[in-house]
């Protein structure tokens, strides 16, 4: 199926003020809901370590005739959201609302960047920029806001893109679809479509550079309504690279075959009732949908989130690197009952949230650290939806580097180390930020090059 590229350039202004060090370590880029006093989505950045929200700007979404209109999605990495960390993009997924029937679909781009940022970066921002029909990123200069005594002043500008309408394919909710970015310069999305009776979910490779939609191999299909059959659950995604002796040599410069997409699926009874066995995590290769992987979700993975992929590389790309190992996942699970075979770190935990790591393929989730927070409060609604926010090492840096990895829990920012030790990782809390006043629907880090 032919889906018609859009060149729309959406602009999105924003001017925000924290400090330049805390930009280069701990600073994340949010996006608010519409609330009673602001009518617009806004977006700008965080300090991880105070909660301080500094100055935001309107995101501006397309014209629509409808109420409530466009709607972004509030959903986890790998779900409705995702990020190239290497230019600092960010994408993120929007339906059209007329009233609750969804109109369309579509996927969302922005830069975001610092007044510090590697001025080729944003050079090569405005490239991209012209070539899909966006707006050059204005000087950091030119909105620069004074910064209270205890900041250093701090700008980032950006503008968001539009990558294409979906509506071909489906207008299932927002939570069952996923994106992912494929480690070079698309992005993945997963749409989900019902047709005569099939429910299929297909994968798309959308192009950074230029919006172009190259369809792929279906990622997996069912009958609708099937009974005695395992179905996808709606939630987070995770994309991983697979170790590899040779460079990547598909046309897109991905990783090919040995990208490996993870899913969580649950098995649906012969009375058609869900739950008659524990969940699973699935990875299929992207390319295909091949099944390369199949174990038990004993920890009930919610969220999923790459650690540093660039950190596995043997050198850089222009060097002829391969992946010389695995990035590691990181994300949220809960502590199970105690009548199930459990992590040892869950013990009397039952039903807290926990911080997990998984390294892909057959290896075990492993616990590093319960949170303070259960799966039934009221708060975990908005924990899982934000998912883990992952500080990686820097690129190109030996392997091995302490990562951060900082968790929303009741409007504050958790931030836990993880350090390698033997063949994983151990956690400690590192900081708690004071509560925010607001609760971001969308983050997502964004580093100084």
């Amino acid at each position: 199926m032919m889906l018609m590229r859009t060149k729309v350039a959406l602009r999105l202004a924003v001017a925000a003020v924290v400090a330049a060090s805390v930009c280069q370590a701990s600073s994340i880029q949010v996006i608010f809901a519409p609330s009673s006093t602001t009518p617009r989505y806004t977006v700008g950045f965080v300090d991880a370590d105070a909660g301080k929200v500094g100055q935001v700007g309107p995101i501006t979404l397309p014209d629509s005739n409808c109420t409530p209109g466009w709607t972004l999605g509030h959903g986890t990495q790998g779900q409705t959201s995702t990020a190239f960390f290497v230019n600092m993009t960010w994408f993120v997924l929007g339906q059209e609302l007329c009233g609750t029937t969804i109109m369309r679909t579509s996927l969302f781009g922005m830069f975001g960047y610092s007044e510090s940022a590697d001025p080729a970066v944003i050079s090569r921002a405005n490239r991209m920029l012209a070539q899909s029909g966006g707006i050059a990123i204005e000087s950091a200069a030119a909105s620069t806001t004074s910064a209270s005594s205890s900041d250093v002043q701090h700008t980032a500008a950006g503008r968001l893109m539009f990558y294409g309408d979906f509506a071909a394919y489906s207008t299932s909710s927002m939570e069952n679809w996923n994106i992912a970015w494929d480690w070079t310069c698309n992005i993945l999305v997963i749409c989900p479509q019902n047709v005569k009776g099939k429910t299929t979910f297909h994968t798309l490779q959308v192009s950074e550079y230029d919006s172009q939609v190259r369809p792929q191999p279906a990622l997996l299909s069912y009958t609708t309504g099937c009974t005695d059959c395992w179905v996808k659950v709606a939630g987070s995604s995770a994309l991983q690279q697979q170790p590899q002796t040779t460079p990547s040599r598909t046309a897109e410069e991905n990783c090919g075959d040995q990208c490996v997409l993870y899913v969580t699926e649950e098995y649906r009874d012969s009375d058609g009732v869900l739950g008659a066995l524990p969940q699973r995590l699935i990875g299929r290769t992207f390319r295909t949908g091949k099944v390369v992987s199949n174990i038990s979700n004993s920890m009930n993975v919610k969220t999923w989130t790459s650690g540093s992929p660039y950190a596995m590389m043997s050198s850089k790309p222009s060097d002829g690197a391969v992946w010389s190992s695995t990035a590691p996942f990181f994300g949220l699970g809960v502590c199970c009952s105690a009548d199930v075979q459990c992590a040892a770190e869950c013990a009397g935990h039952s039903g807290s949230l926990a911080l997990i790591s998984y390294t892909g393929l057959a290896a075990a989730v492993k616990v590093l650290a319960v949170l303070p927070l259960r799966s039934t409060d009221d708060a975990a609604v908005d924990t899982f939806a934000l998912g883990l926010v992952i500080d990686p090492v820097q690129p190109w840096g030996p392997p091995g580097g302490e990562i951060s990895a900082r968790v929303f829990v009741k409007k504050t920012i958790l931030t836990y180390a993880l350090a390698p030790h033997g063949d994983g990782y151990i956690a400690h809390l590192n900081g708690t930020s004071a509560p925010m006043k607001s609760t971001p629907v969308a983050w997502t880090l964004q580093r100084d090059m």
